[in-house]
């Protein structure tokens, strides 16, 4: 018989759901391909990033409160709604938003993941990666060559991409457990 440590690199619980762990690993793989192959109109590494985030929870621990679809979708949409009010104040502060400062975006950011989080608590949709989306868009926004069609285009990408894995969640969670 096989023995796992309690103290082992490897999560103990491992032994018996090796299958879960597999199984959901690869689909969590899939589902993010088909976000980013789907959404091919629209690319960020921070954006990217905040959904991967989310695609970890959703596919980690699938029963949790953080992965429910009110806090994936809705968190999302806070943070998305918080991002764009930033850049819209750095657009009436700043005459080119691109020519924002480090310290500028340091501030703007720090106070737009500040208040996503009190809104998302306020509104009972806390999901973590979302805080991520909120300061992904005021990057988005300081960057050369933003525009609203820009910040559009990464609005489509959130909130489709955190629909996508709230369906997919919806469909699957029947057959997945909670890794942790």
């Amino acid at each position: 018989m096989f023995h796992i440590p309690k103290n082992a690199i490897i999560d103990p619980s491992f032994h018996g759901r090796a299958g879960s762990y597999f199984l959901q690993s690869t689909l969590a793989a899939l589902a993010l391909a088909a976000i980013l192959l789907v959404e091919t109109g629209f690319s960020s590494a921070a954006i990217n990033a905040s959904i991967a985030s989310s695609v970890f929870l959703v596919f980690v621990v699938p029963h949790s409160v953080a992965a429910s679809t009110r806090r994936v979708v809705g968190g999302h949409i806070v943070g998305v709604i918080v991002g764009i009010a930033a850049y819209g104040v750095l657009t009436l502060i700043l005459d080119d938003p691109a020519e924002m400062t480090r310290q500028t975006f340091a501030i703007a950011g720090a106070i737009s993941v500040g208040v996503a989080i009190l809104l998302m608590a306020l509104t009972n949709t806390e999901h973590p990666p979302s805080a991520g989306t909120a300061l992904s868009l005021v990057a988005i926004g300081g960057t050369v060559g933003a525009t609203y069609s820009t910040i559009f285009d990464a609005v489509w990408f959130i909130i489709s991409a955190a629909i996508i894995l709230a369906i997919v969640r919806f469909v699957l969670r029947r057959w997945m457990v909670n890794l942790l």
